[in-house]
């Protein structure tokens, strides 16, 4: 330590003390503590004296060293997750907490945690961090990084389409039959069907509320042809999917008979 150390009262001998001392400096610098981020903070490492010197350069005079704040970085990167939409809140795929606690001071943080704010409809969030100080930990001691990481909610990808096939002519409208499923999983979705004359109208049941209401008509011309979509109305919030029709082809055909419409008699 330099305690004691003091400096004579003119200035004409301050150079001469300062030459005396400047090892004491040097060493004081070269000492391996200062490299140490789990050991500087602030350090105390003499009596602080004071001189009535103006002139005086404060780095001669022995007494005090503070340490700036420790560089530290946090990541939440590793929580990232994304999800197609399923009408609750995303929250992290993993319970681990962010990284980055072992760069702290020992004894003065706790823990980490992540923090988000709430996501439900498509769109994304960043994942932040909470720290929990304990003893003489305190933000003002570290200049903390942070390497987000996100969530995000993707459209649900919903695939409708009109029941098809080969059918006798008749003269009367084919009606199709509207279905629909999530192409995520396959999960096939409810569709109430009511038929008019010549239409079908379809209420396909998605996510909590959400609607999505076609009314189809229907075919009836010799031939091939696609049911068609003749309006479509959203309950809901339609950012949250993504719709694909797909239009089954409806072919009626006249009934050819192989009897013999003379047979022998």
């Amino acid at each position: 330590g330099c305690s004691g150390l003091r400096f004579p009262s003119d200035a004409a001998s301050q150079d001469e003390a300062s030459a005396e001392y400047a090892w004491e400096t040097s060493k004081l610098k070269d000492d391996p503590i200062w490299a140490d981020p789990q050991s500087v903070k602030a350090m105390i490492i003499s009596d602080l004296h004071y001189t009535e010197y103006k002139e005086v350069d404060p780095v001669l005079v022995p007494g005090i060293a503070l340490a700036g704040e420790i560089t530290d970085t946090i990541s939440t990167e590793e929580l990232s997750y994304a999800r197609e939409y399923d009408g609750n809140p995303i929250q992290p795929d993993s319970t681990d907490p962010p990284t980055g606690i072992e760069n702290f001071v020992e004894g003065e943080v706790e823990s980490l945690e992540s923090t988000y704010a709430e996501q439900t409809d498509v769109g994304s969030v960043q994942i932040g961090y909470k720290v929990n100080w304990i003893g003489e930990g305190k933000p003002g001691n570290y200049n903390i990084t942070l390497v987000p990481g996100t969530l995000t909610v993707k459209e649900r990808n919903v695939t409708v389409y009109a029941g098809g096939g080969n059918f006798e002519y008749s003269g009367t409208v084919l009606l199709p039959n509207p279905d629909a499923y999530f192409t995520e999983n396959d999960e096939w979705l409810d569709v109430d069907i009511a038929e008019g004359i010549d239409t079908v109208t379809a209420v396909i049941r998605l996510i909590g509320g959400d609607r999505l209401t076609l009314v189809c008509r229907g075919y009836k011309e010799l031939g091939t042809g696609y049911e068609v979509i003749e309006s479509e109305t959203f309950t809901g919030n339609s950012g949250n999917y993504n719709i694909t029709y797909k239009r089954r082809i409806m072919n009626i055909l006249i009934e050819v008979s192989t009897d013999d419409p003379y047979p022998d008699d």
